[in-house]
């Protein structure tokens, strides 16, 4: 069982040990509906912007975006405000592109299989 606490999720192991997980360079899949053509896609996260879908939120300042696990600590982890910039990941585990260069998607964090249950 695994329980997302700050920046990492905290999973309890048979023999009640605790491992942790990143979260900053993990990959998920994306399951939301909003982003059009990448529905089931394999992501990988690059940064979370922090509260970016809560009104008057600043996304400028710095405070508000996590490009490591310790800065996403810092702020407090992944809410169900956040937006997730990542990438696609083709299956051949190689990142997807665009024909104008690499493309980073900003799905919305609860879209990610990985804080679905934040929704």
């Amino acid at each position: 069982m695994c329980v997302l606490q700050a920046t990492i999720a905290l999973c309890a192991t048979d023999d009640n040990e605790r491992t942790t997980m990143k979260i900053i360079g993990a990959t998920t899949k994306y399951i939301g509906r909003e982003i059009r053509g990448a529905h089931g896609a394999t992501m990988r996260i690059v940064q979370v912007f922090h509260h970016h879908l809560l009104p008057g939120t600043n996304m400028g300042l710095d405070e508000n975006h996590a490009f490591s696990d310790e800065e996403l600590e810092r702020i407090g982890g992944v809410t169900k405000h956040d937006r997730i910039e990542a990438y696609i990941i083709k299956a051949d585990g190689t990142r997807a592109d665009s024909r104008r260069g690499f493309m980073n998607l900003q799905p919305r964090a609860i879209d990610l299989e990985m804080f679905a249950h934040l929704a």
